[in-house]
């Protein structure tokens, strides 16, 4: 990829003179600004074009379909919260520090500002991921309330990434498990009756990176809403994701709410919860807290993102919203250019398919376009070997196998990642001419 070069000290100069000009600073300024501004415009450049980047991690073109790719990262953060980094990040910035007073501030403060026109019955947490933020809702409720058990479905007793279990993060939490119902059907009487023997928090886990089907049933948030009121007991609700309309919506009397911040705002992982304002300042005061609170990359990166919902701009600002909403058309532009590609060893072929958010979260499948990678004839690749040969080639493809055949799902590529594309294909052609075509 070409690199574009910043413009030269004296063009940033002579324009920061104009713009300033009535209040005509010194040129030893200026010039001195200048250099500043040409240092962080040419610190963008580097982070957009990563084929120049000196850096053990690759970076990789994400052909799989899958937006939220735990394994690469999650969702791409996008030119925006670039420039804010770059903008904020190059020297100090005012993290924890009330500027008016010069005494300690809150490190969230600016965030928990954006979220109060939002969600309107419920005070603000962050931490670093929503495994934090079920430990430290939980953990808090534990001690605030002296309820050393919580209640929930075993339908509900699941598996996240990284073979991390959820009911052994609630143990973790100082809270003995009474599970309720089988693993396919609990009903609301399953939780009286738990209940009625010893009080405990009650608690639901949504079922977001699996699904069951066939002979079924559940009980919904809002009858265990009633439930709690009735017993006078805390509902602890792990909904995952929502998304900006939901959050706008979401219903008053839980005690804790904890949401995954990558899934809801489409930004870089993080862990949210959602609690009363008494539950909320307990929660701060948590030693725990402190060991799972945002650092200021990830801060930044969130007041972007939820910039972009507040003013309804998240596609414009964020990769991850910008995909889920690419119209099918775009998409088959797209393909349409690698079609004209003439490949020795292979043909390409335009074909629908289906992406997925991933990261844990539970939805529909979002509708989209791949190209199928057709060994010729005298080329007998299988898929895996094609994929494989993808992965380990420059620059890095993720692909995946779709009825048979190898295939680049292009919901999950960016628009600026087209061309490098393109050369990864030229690429794996030229290194299967000179492999055996043995399968």
């Amino acid at each position: 990829m070409s690199r574009e070069l910043p413009p030269s000290v004296n063009e940033i100069t002579k324009l920061i003179k104009n713009l300033t000009e009535p209040q005509n600073p010194s040129v030893a300024i200026i010039k001195k600004e200048a250099k500043k501004v040409q240092k962080e415009w040419a610190l963008i450049g580097e982070l957009q074009n990563f084929d120049y980047i000196p850096s053990p991690r690759k970076v990789v073109i994400n052909g799989t379909g899958i937006l939220l790719h735990t394994n690469l990262g999650r969702a791409p953060l996008g030119q925006k919260v670039l420039e804010r980094l770059c903008q904020s990040l190059s020297g100090y910035v005012d993290l924890e520090i009330d500027l008016s007073t010069g005494e300690r501030g809150h490190r969230t403060r600016y965030l928990d500002e954006l979220a109060s026109s939002f969600i309107p019955y419920y005070k603000t947490a962050w931490v670093n991921n929503c495994a934090g933020a079920v430990l430290l809702a939980l953990n808090t409720l534990r001690k605030a309330t002296k309820l050393d058990r919580i209640i929930i479905s075993r339908g509900e007793l699941v598996e996240i990434g990284g073979g991390f279990r959820v009911p052994d993060i609630m143990e973790e939490a100082g809270l003995k498990l009474i599970e309720v119902g089988t693993t396919n059907k609990t009903r609301l009487s399953d939780y009286k009756e738990a209940l009625k023997k010893e009080p405990g928090i009650i608690g639901k886990i949504h079922p977001s990176n699996f699904s069951m089907e066939g002979f079924t049933e559940s009980v919904a948030i809002e009858d265990l809403k009633t439930l709690a009121e009735k017993y006078e007991v805390p509902l602890f609700f792990d909904a995952g994701t929502m998304d900006s309309n939901e959050l706008r919506r979401v219903p008053s009397g839980m005690s804790c709410i904890t949401l995954s911040t990558d899934k809801t705002l489409g930004s870089t992982q993080g862990g949210l919860i959602l609690a009363p304002q008494k539950i909320q300042k307990k929660i701060l005061k948590n030693p725990l807290y402190r060991a799972l609170r945002l650092d200021k990359i990830s801060l930044i990166a969130l007041e972007v993102a939820f910039e972009a919902h507040a003013e309804k701009n998240e596609r414009k600002v964020l990769p991850f919203a910008e995909m889920l909403n690419t119209p099918l058309d775009a998409l088959n532009l797209r393909a349409q250019e690698f079609l004209k590609i003439e490949f020795k060893n292979f043909r390409l072929e335009a074909a629908p398919c289906a992406a997925n958010i991933g990261g844990g979260a539970q939805g529909q499948d979002v509708p989209s376009v791949g190209i199928k990678i057709i060994p010729k004839e005298n080329s007998k690749r299988s898929p895996i070997r094609i994929i494989d040969g993808l992965r380990q080639g420059s620059p890095i493809i993720l692909a995946s196998v779709v009825h048979n055949y190898a295939t680049i799902n292009l919901l999950t590529v960016l628009p600026w990642q087209q061309e490098p594309l393109k050369e990864a294909l030229r690429n794996l052609d030229t290194r299967m001419a000179h492999e055996s075509p043995s399968n």
